[in-house]
């Protein structure tokens, strides 16, 4: 429905059930997401304070059919909202908008580090099949540095570096989206 050189909206309508829900798929593209093990830790560490920042009003919003997610790829940052489609433009403006005043210095900042540095070191220690299943999603949708890499990272990051990062990465960006409904 929109395509310009840095944007593409791709839209559906859903003719099999005429109930009113609908998916928003929205990626935000960038090469700086994978293409260092500085970037891909920034990226996930800017992704998780991201979440944080948003959790207050997309866990209400969850308990009310709307579900909302912020995931990595080796592409960059995506957004995906899903549920009844009433609302969904509602909760868009407000994931926006705290994504552009975020507070990436928050009090919250050394504990979603320390989770994330946590989960990379027991992805190290899990059973077998589940750190091949891993390393296959890894391989497949963050990007290819390992655990050590990322982990050594992330223990460098200041809420500076992730800001400088997060400027970086939206003056570049290009964006993909879908809507289905």
């Amino acid at each position: 429905v929109e395509s310009t050189e840095r944007m593409q909206v791709w839209y559906r309508q859903s003719e099999e059930f005429p109930i009113p829900k609908g998916a928003m798929y929205i990626s935000f593209r960038s090469a700086d997401v994978s293409d260092t093990p500085a970037h891909a830790a920034a990226a996930q560490l800017y992704a998780a304070l991201l979440q944080d920042a948003v959790n207050e009003y997309t866990y209400p919003a969850l308990l009310a059919g709307l579900n909302f997610g912020i995931q990595i790829s080796s592409r960059g940052i995506n957004f995906n909202i899903s549920g009844y489609n009433d609302k969904q433009l509602v909760l868009l403006q407000r994931i926006v908008d705290s994504v552009a005043g975020a507070e990436l210095a928050s009090a919250r900042f050394e504990n979603i580090r320390a989770d994330l540095i946590r989960n990379l070191e027991n992805a190290r220690t899990a059973r077998a099949f589940q750190q091949v299943a891993g390393k296959a999603r890894q391989l497949l949708l963050s990007g290819y540095w390992d655990e050590a890499q990322l982990i050594a990272e992330l223990q460098d990051l200041t809420p500076a570096r992730v800001e400088t990062f997060a400027a970086d990465f939206w003056a570049g960006v290009d964006v993909q989206a879908l809507l289905n409904g």
